[in-house]
């Protein structure tokens, strides 16, 4: 009895180890046939697809909570603290020491796009300085060595301005 169950047992190893030699056969053949099917249907559908603003911002919404983030671009509040407007400074206040305090002046639409974390933003009061004049003073090599000597990091070659030094540095 017990020799007839292991005859069959090897019996059904054997016709299975056909099989799956014949499925790894077959799908080795189908690959570049499958994945250039693939391919131009991703193609077309990148073709046709067309989306405004909003419905980019909700698909990014989508992978920042799937990520665990909250985020609800539609209900961002008109006057939110977060829209960039004309001439706001934005400064680098995170990355290495070379690309620190790179300052630019955002001139896009108003209330179409947010600063970063790792960016402060700056609105200057036009009657005491020119948005112009301050980013180019902030750009200026006297400007970026001071921030970069008060500058803390500890991550490798990560530097940053703590929120307590901006604050008594200017």
């Amino acid at each position: 009895m017990w020799e007839q169950t292991a005859v069959e047992m090897e019996a059904n190893q054997a016709a299975l180890s056909r099989k799956l030699a014949e499925l790894q056969k077959a799908a080795e053949a189908q690959p570049a046939q499958i994945q250039m099917q693939f391919k131009q249907a991703g193609l077309q559908a990148a073709s046709r697809l067309e989306l405004d603003e909003r419905q980019t911002r909700r698909l990014i919404d989508v992978q920042f909570v799937d990520a665990g983030w909250e985020a609800d671009s539609d209900n961002l509040p008109e006057h939110s603290k977060f829209w960039l407007f004309v001439n706001d400074i934005l400064i680098q206040r995170a990355n290495s020491l070379e690309l620190l305090v790179t300052t630019v002046i955002f001139d896009g639409p108003p209330s179409e796009f947010i600063f970063p974390d790792l960016m402060m933003r700056i609105r200057a009061d036009e009657r005491k300085a020119l948005p112009k004049y301050l980013a180019t003073f902030l750009n200026s090599d006297g400007a970026r060595s001071y921030f970069r000597a008060n500058a803390t990091g500890t991550a490798g070659n990560a530097f940053g301005l703590s929120k307590e030094r901006q604050v008594r540095g200017w």
